[in-house]
């Protein structure tokens, strides 16, 4: 009898070990996964200061077909 009550305890006790540990895993990934979303939130906001507007865009795309275009007068009036 005493034997019994000792193995159901010590089984007990893994189980308990167990689950512990696996709240422990869950909790210490929410964690990382918080970290990795502050991290990608913090280098959208560094892209977004970088990046340039629409009318520079189009400021520059212009600039470039205008280029191109005389290039191709250039070349049609050789």
């Amino acid at each position: 009898m005493f034997e019994t009550s000792v193995i159901i305890d010590a089984m007990l006790g893994a189980v308990i070990s167990l689950f512990l540990f696996i709240i422990k895993r869950i909790f210490s990934n929410i964690d990382r996964l918080s970290n990795r979303i502050s991290q990608t939130d913090k280098s959208l906001n560094e892209l977004a200061v970088q990046s340039i507007s629409r009318s520079e865009l189009d400021t520059q795309t212009d600039r470039i077909l205008d280029r191109i275009n005389a290039l191709e007068t250039r070349l049609l009036s050789k």
